[in-house]
């Protein structure tokens, strides 16, 4: 889906083009998509879980992951959270933002540690597929998300927010 005109990239190749400036080095879960690297997930049905796990046995290390159906994201609001995560104890496995006025946690925009991988092997084992039962609680850092970065964490679920994007975006 293009929100962003016609001449720039649909959303899930805007979501990587961002994660390579913040990031450098992108691996697209689950579709495989030509001129990115590629991950399948390890079974059919396994959501956001299955590509996070199957991202952090395959670099081997700790991942920003970034939904691709959050068109307002920005450079800035990745950044923060990198910094943010070289703040945070040398045990947490999650850092992530929270809304601390509604009190939802954006699993989907975190860098999760390579030691969560072994929870989320027996999570999916387990058939719990909600990220955000993962892992405990306390190896789990929530920053908060700040008022004018809200708009970053508009996601599309319904063509009512398809219809909102297109008249709200820059």
């Amino acid at each position: 889906m293009k929100l962003h005109g016609e001449d720039e990239p649909c959303l899930l190749l805007r979501t990587a083009g961002l994660l390579r400036e913040v990031c450098g080095e992108v691996v697209i879960a689950g579709r495989k998509v030509s001129g990115w690297r590629h991950i399948p997930d390890p079974a059919p049905g396994l959501g956001p879980a299955g590509g996070i796990a199957a991202a952090l046995e395959f670099t081997g290390k700790a991942c920003l992951v970034l939904s691709c159906d959050l068109p307002f994201m920005t450079r800035h609001v990745l950044e923060t959270l990198l910094e943010e995560r070289e703040r945070g104890a040398p045990d947490i496995l999650l850092t992530a933002y929270k809304n601390f006025r509604t009190g939802r946690v954006e699993f989907l925009v975190a860098v999760y540690e390579q030691g969560a991988l072994p929870y989320f092997q027996a999570g999916i084992m387990l058939g719990l597929l909600k990220t955000g039962l993962m892992l405990p609680e306390n190896l789990q850092r929530h920053i908060a998300c700040k008022p004018e970065n809200d708009r970053a964490f508009f996601n599309i679920n319904t063509p009512e927010d398809v219809s909102f994007a297109l008249h709200h975006r820059l």
